[in-house]
């Protein structure tokens, strides 16, 4: 439901409930309130839970040949989190120029998080496990622009993640990493074509990996994937009055073949 307590001041509540015939039902409860400063600037603040119920795939799965072994896990537990959202929305329009910015930030807090867990490793084997504890917290920035035939999108983001695997703790504090996005696209307005390129910068990310040694004792060291850039760049053209479109496209302009990393990836290469 909306409630308008005033032009400007308004809350909505809400509640989400999921039936499953493996899982008792959960409820996800949510309360968001919107205040209007101006009709181009506004700001919202959400709270809520999230509990998510298992999916088949992670649940029942079973992959393993020769090269695999990714299994399914059926005595996983129901994910529990509660989470934060704030954001800050603003337009602005000067003639045929348009832009409207967001700054968002967030925490997050997910007990029993279901991820992939490497179990074996020699012979490499996957499966899915409840962690304890992962938190999530991080602030971004966006910014959509328009001119005329012109469009662009520039967004930032810094984001930490804290992680804690069989009640021991796995960190000292959040690892933080660093993106950056940058897309832009020319509409030539005779032919109709589009020129587009898409940019994204991902900065080093670490995380946390979990080794053991010959006597199976379990430690936990950080690693680090190096950062590196992205570039793609694509042309669009319509014909029969917009009822077919072709789009050739180039990706990795920058030619990145190898990224350093020691970090364990979550799959089965």
């Amino acid at each position: 439901s909306e409630v308008n307590l005033t032009p400007k001041f308004s809350f909505r509540p809400g509640i989400r409930v999921m039936f499953s015939s493996q899982f008792k039902t959960e409820q996800a409860l949510s309360f968001s309130v919107k205040y209007s400063f101006t009709e181009d600037f506004d700001a919202r603040f959400i709270l809520g839970t999230s509990p998510r119920i298992p999916s088949y795939d992670e649940l029942y799965s079973y992959f393993v040949d020769v090269n695999h072994n990714v299994q399914g896990n059926s005595e996983l537990n129901t994910e529990k989190g509660t989470s934060a959202f704030i954001h800050l929305r603003k337009k602005h329009n000067f003639s045929k120029f348009k832009s409207e910015s967001k700054l968002s930030a967030w925490l997050i807090d997910v007990s029993d998080r279901i991820e992939l867990i490497i179990v074996n490793d020699a012979p490499l084997a996957y499966k899915f496990m409840n962690i304890d504890q992962y938190k999530s917290r991080g602030i971004s920035y966006n910014n959509a622009f328009r001119y005329e035939n012109f469009n662009a999108n520039v967004g930032l983001t810094y984001a930490g993640m804290a992680k804690e695997m069989n009640s021991q703790e796995t960190d000292n504090g959040f690892l933080y990493a660093m993106q950056f996005n940058l897309n832009g696209s020319y509409t030539f307005p005779k032919t109709k074509t589009t020129i587009s390129a898409f940019y994204k910068y991902n900065g080093e990310m670490y995380q946390y990996v979990q080794q053991s040694d010959l006597n199976q004792n379990v430690t936990f060291i950080k690693g680090k994937r190096d950062a590196f850039s992205w570039l793609d760049a694509s042309v669009k053209q319509s014909f029969l009055t917009n009822r077919l479109e072709a789009t050739l496209g180039v990706r990795n302009l920058l030619n990145v073949v190898n990224v350093k990393s020691d970090i364990e990836t979550t799959g089965a290469h």
